[in-house]
Order: C-alpha cells, then structure tokens, then sequence
C-alpha cells in the first residue's frame, strides 16, 4: 500500500514569551513565572516530534507525545493553573516550530488543515498518529498542514468550520 515517507525533522524553537502572553491572555509576568515557563518549555520540547510526510511536496506534522498530554491531563484535577500553564506552553512550542519551518504560516497566522485521505492516513499510521475524515489529527497538541506552505484559510479543509474565522465574521 502507497504512503508517503516521514522524515524527522530537527528544529530549534526558541522560547518566545510573547506568544505565550497572547495564547494564556495574560498580560504581566514576574521574573519568577517567566523562569518556570522556560523549564516547561524544555520540558515540553523533550517531548516534541517533528515529521516531513512525503519528499519534495508533501505535509508537516508536529506534535508533542502521549506523555505530554498525560502528564498535563493528570495534573488538572489537582492543580489547574499548572495544567493550563503547560498545555498553553505546549501550544506554543507548536507553533514555533512550525514557524522554524514555514514561516509563511506564522506571517498568515493559519496552518490550513489537508483534506484527509488515504495516503496521508496510512503515512501518519506509520508514525503512530491517525486522521479522522473531519480532519482532526489524534495528537490533542499538534498541527498538520502541506509543507511547502500552500496558503491560508482559503487552502484549509476546516475552513468553514475554523473558529478562528468564525469569530471574525462575528466580529
């Protein structure tokens, strides 16, 4: 059966406290708290995989692991605020690795989702991961978009159900 090989990519997001800010929505930051989530940020990057489906077009997956996702998970019954910490810096080691490597989709803010298939299914099943036909990647913290960059919002599969466009027309 056809997939398309992963190659593991290596990149090196530097820890950018401003897009932390604006994914928590917090506005402040003591030394102390911005010291706890550089550790959370290595942490987090420990766990990070990066994977170039495909060879010269193909897609780009990023995601952090189960352990990640188990750890804060099992942290938000007894301390929430720690829990959201992490996920929101998991978030963001996200996209700063996507960022590392298609700058495009930091510019337009939107890392447009493929349309699911056969192929793209069986090639993220060899890294573990599946794809649901509505377009949702099993990894809770990850992204999966063409690489190189194929546009924004209007490449996306999950255009017309992307909240973040939806809060626009809204707006």
């Amino acid at each position: 059966m056809k997939h398309l090989p992963a190659t593991p990519l290596r990149v090196t997001p530097f820890f950018d406290l401003e897009t932390y800010m604006l994914l928590s929505g917090q506005r402040r930051i003591d030394a102390q708290s911005a010291q706890d989530l550089e550790t959370l940020w290595h942490e987090a990057f420990s766990h990070l995989n990066v994977y170039q489906l495909g060879e010269k077009k193909g897609y780009l997956v990023v995601y952090l692991d189960e352990q990640f996702e188990a750890k804060a998970d099992a942290e938000w019954t007894d301390a929430p605020h720690s829990s959201y910490q992490r996920q929101t810096v998991g978030q963001a080691v996200i996209m700063a690795a996507v960022n590392e490597l298609l700058p495009d989709a930091g510019w337009a803010g939107c890392a447009p989702v493929p349309e699911p298939n056969k192929i793209l299914k069986r090639s993220l099943e060899k890294i573990g991961l599946s794809f649901s036909n509505q377009g949702v990647l099993s990894a809770k913290y990850g992204i999966l978009t063409p690489m190189p960059y194929a546009g924004g919002c209007e490449s996306c599969f999950l255009e017309n159900s992307c909240p973040k466009r939806q809060m626009a027309k809204q707006g």
